[in-house]
């Protein structure tokens, strides 16, 4: 099996000849490990290019790029039919990240600007070119395509922030929901373009905790719109996932109770706090994508591969789960830990788990 089948069979459930391991393609630069990575089985996964693309009619967006003595900023101006708005991010070039210093919603007035925007905006696939890039990609790169945040979470974690947003909700929550009702339109119009699409499976949101959005707001605004894009995806025989690395034992049965079929960057202890073994029996039905945590690259290799090698007995048959790096790791030590633990699942490591071997005499 090539590195993509392997990755396709399992979140199929069914059968690969060894367990996947990923790593996003961010995260995996070109060198003498990269090719050892990937002719030894590593599958790169790709979040880019969509299968879609967006606009917006008779508004207009403007970004400029600029340095100052502080660093390097992003600002971006919108023209709606009901107003300007504007954001301002800071980025950090070396390390491809940004974060928000004044986000799109600053005042009151910015609701119907927001409003106007969102229900302006359409979205036009463009299945050829996504085509093109995956196949041009080859047989160890696996495309994860995303539609983006679920509506009442674009609004709190893009839009707004955890703190304005709480202000929000307590004083001006009408007017929080007729926003939220708006982007549940706007997120319509995305899911049978992802179902159409040569996409298998599609991540819908991500960035979730816990802590901050609690289970009474998960079950009423966020699992409803996980539902309703599956039962769309299901009719093409497509797979719905949701970019779970946070927090998440307080979802535990309202997740298995759900429709989603790959939990995307499950984060086991010590990041998580839902251990893998019981998320395998809590959800025997779900696709478990491991997202080795990430806090694991301060120990030395040894270390690193002797707690994934547990991670991996915790998995039982193997079967509904997959191993990546979703998060970046230390440039001092990346290819030496990728490199432990892929020799680990190929069973090039000390003591190596032979699980695979195991279930094959079995069957």
């Amino acid at each position: 099996m090539t590195p993509k089948q392997r990755v396709e069979a399992a979140l199929r459930g069914e059968r690969a000849n060894k367990m996947p391991l990923t790593a996003y393609a961010e995260y995996v630069s070109q060198s003498a490990s990269e090719r050892r990575l990937r002719n030894g089985g590593l599958c790169i996964v790709c979040r880019q290019p969509s299968f879609y693309k967006t606009a917006v009619p008779h508004t207009t967006c403007e970004r400029k790029h600029y340095e100052r003595e502080d660093g390097e900023f992003v600002e971006t101006q919108i023209s709606t039919a009901e107003g300007d708005l504007s954001a301002l991010e800071q980025v950090d070039s070396t390390t491809n990240t940004s974060w928000y210093v004044d986000r799109l919603y600053q005042k009151p007035e910015d609701y119907r600007k927001l409003q106007s925007l969102f229900n302006n905006q359409l979205f036009v696939p463009c299945y050829d070119e996504f085509l093109r890039a995956q196949e041009a990609a080859g047989d160890d790169v696996f495309f994860l395509p995303e539609i983006g945040y679920s509506p009442l979470h674009f609004i709190l974690y893009e839009l707004m922030g955890v703190e304005t947003f709480s202000i929000e909700w307590a004083e001006r929550r009408d007017e929080v929901l007729a926003l939220y009702e708006v982007l549940v339109e706007n997120r319509r119009r995305l899911y049978t373009i992802a179902a159409d699409s040569p996409a298998l499976l599609v991540n819908y949101d991500a960035d979730i905790s816990s802590e901050i959005i609690g289970l009474q707001r998960f079950e009423e605004y966020y699992l409803p719109h996980y539902e309703e894009f599956a039962e769309i995806m299901h009719r093409k025989d497509k797979l719905t996932g949701i970019h779970l690395d946070g927090h998440i034992w307080l979802y535990e049965e309202a997740i298995g109770a759900s429709s989603i079929d790959c939990i995307e960057s499950f984060t086991p202890p010590p990041d998580g706090d839902l251990d893998l073994a019981h998320a395998k029996v809590a959800w025997p039905n779900k696709t478990l994508w491991v997202n080795i945590p990430p806090s694991l690259h301060q120990y030395d290799t040894y270390e690193l591969a002797e707690d994934v090698r547990g991670l991996l007995r915790a998995c039982g048959d193997g079967e509904r789960v997959l191993f990546g790096f979703a998060d970046a790791a230390p440039d001092d030590c990346w290819q030496e830990n990728f490199n432990a633990v892929l020799d680990l699942i190929n069973g090039e490591g000390s003591l190596p788990l032979n699980m695979w071997a195991q279930r094959e005499a079995a069957s």
